[in-house]
């Protein structure tokens, strides 16, 4: 496959040229961050069309970039919000062109972006990085493609089969068998097409697991030093035996000892250490890692090891539990595994803190750290991370139903209703997503007609859990709630009192 304006031979594979970036400057990642934090201070200052424009430069440099991506919706989505505008202006999209794959597949993105219900652009966005070899993206844009064409009220399956494709050829076989049913129920008299239906789950068999291997996707591999990379796969197979990892840990610990400043050996050694993860080698690398830190200033060292406290606390957590499984009643196992468990809310939380504080315009860990806020049961300071999550289209839905799930845990019912109603109808939403909104929707209804005597909730509030039990009857608790419900909209009908709050 091409890239950056390469050409392909007659085996389909080709040379990169520089054709396709910003000045020639070909594959950059430092170019791009250049762009990418101009892009965030122009999104920041309401600036969001050349935000648009910043952010698709960068792509030039670094196609894979998730933030990137992001950022190309997040700005797009509040530029057309800003004073009725229905499109960005001609001069942004020609500075995109239409030259090569790259061009192409950022032209669809921006396409798209603007019209983000429209499945045909969707699809074509989709294609566009499948065609660049963009595993990640790919997988995000695709999963999207797929829920707008089957949300068409005309679905197509030429659209459908375009995903099944696209997916087929990431190598998300699962996906691909999912786009490929919908494209049965359309027509199910495609003989061809069924027995397609079993190859793919064949692959998706024989590769379960493997997608989660490829990491950022084909390009990135592409791009990066073969031979470097071989010698880090061939490390991969030999640690994977006690004796060589014990012979690899002795000579990275004699490199260390004979260049004790250098950086790489250091982290070679950690990686070992950590891949034989005794009591012994867990503390010795954090040791090391903390030392980097405090020599280096990188964060990301500080960052490693605290990933080994969490490890450690986890692992723990994991012990107490099944202690207090095998001797059940026993008040002093049962004690020990909630003091454990508070013990990693708690370190989670603190580690988190430091990396948003490290890494003050990374929303992915202001939204790590919102969760585990929620989880600590920290409610009321978990609110501003969500609500900042919120602004990024990766986190979107999930930030929107902490928050309101944060407002229902501290009895801000109509802060609740308000948040998860948003929530609910926004229009880019996976089936199981839809769901789970309408579901803490009808919670938090069913709390305000408790509360307040709210027939008009009440009521609103029994259609919605009798929807999900249309759709699934098995769903959570959603037999009990729609009878609890029923009665309470016949107890509010007669005027009586509504029975005791239903527990969270």
């Amino acid at each position: 496959m091409g890239f950056f304006g390469s050409k392909k031979d007659g085996n389909g594979t080709g040379e990169a040229s520089n054709g396709g970036t910003p000045g020639g400057g070909g594959y950059s990642p430092e170019k791009a961050q250049g762009f990418f934090k101009h892009a965030r201070t122009a999104h920041e200052t309401a600036n969001y069309e050349y935000a648009v424009q910043l952010w698709l430069a960068g792509l030039k440099f670094d196609p894979p970039n998730m933030e990137g991506l992001m950022g190309v919706f997040a700005s797009i989505d509040k530029f057309m919000q800003t004073d009725g505008k229905k499109a960005i202006s001609k001069d942004v999209a020609k500075t995109v062109g239409a030259n090569n794959d790259l061009d192409r597949y950022l032209r669809g993105v921006l396409e798209w972006g603007q019209k983000a219900s429209d499945a045909s652009l969707a699809v074509k966005a989709f294609e566009g990085a499948v065609n660049m070899g963009l595993t990640e993206p790919g997988k995000w844009i695709g999963e999207r493609a797929l829920n707008w064409v089957v949300k068409a009220p005309k679905p197509r399956k030429e659209l459908l089969i375009k995903v099944c494709d696209g997916f087929e050829k990431i190598g998300h076989f699962e996906k691909a068998i999912v786009a490929a049913e919908e494209a049965m129920k359309l027509d199910p008299s495609d003989g061809p097409l069924a027995s397609r239906v079993r190859t793919l789950a064949a692959q998706a068999t024989m590769t379960k697991g493997g997608y989660d291997k490829m990491g950022g996707g084909g390009f990135r591999q592409n791009v990066r030093d073969v031979d470097k990379q071989r010698m880090l796969e061939e490390g991969d197979r030999v640690v994977q035996t006690a004796e060589s990892l014990d012979r690899l840990i002795d000579t990275a610990e004699a490199e260390l000892k004979a260049r004790p400043d250098d950086i790489p050996t250091r982290e070679k050694l950690c990686r070992y250490l950590m891949q034989r993860a005794t009591p012994d080698d867990e503390e010795r690398a954090h040791g090391l890692l903390m030392a980097a830190y405090e020599s280096s200033n990188q964060f990301r060292f500080r960052e490693l090891a605290g990933d080994i406290r969490i490890k450690q606390a986890r692992r723990n957590v994991a012990t107490t539990k099944k202690a207090a499984e095998e001797r059940a009643g026993d008040a002093a196992r049962m004690t020990a595994f909630h003091a454990a468990s508070r013990t990693l809310k708690d370190l989670e939380v603190e580690e988190l803190q430091l990396r948003v504080e490290a890494y003050p315009t990374d929303v992915g860990k202001k939204n790590e750290l919102a969760t585990a806020l929620f989880k600590a049961e920290r409610f009321e300071d978990a609110i501003p991370y969500f609500q900042e999550a919120q602004g990024d289209p990766r986190f979107r839905t999930k930030a929107a139903a902490g928050l309101a799930e944060c407002f229902y845990r501290m009895q801000w019912i109509d802060e609740a209703v308000q948040t998860y109603r948003t929530a609910a109808e926004s229009r880019d939403l996976m089936a199981d997503q839809a769901m789970d909104l309408q579901y803490g929707l009808m919670r938090a209804l069913q709390a305000k007609a408790e509360s307040e005597r709210d027939l008009a909730s009440a009521e609103e509030a029994e259609k919605i859990a009798s929807g999900i039990a249309i759709k699934n009857l098995a769903y959570r608790d959603i037999r009990g709630r729609r009878e609890a419900l029923k009665k309470l909209v016949q107890t509010l009908k007669a005027g009586g009192a509504p029975p005791a709050p239903a527990p969270q």
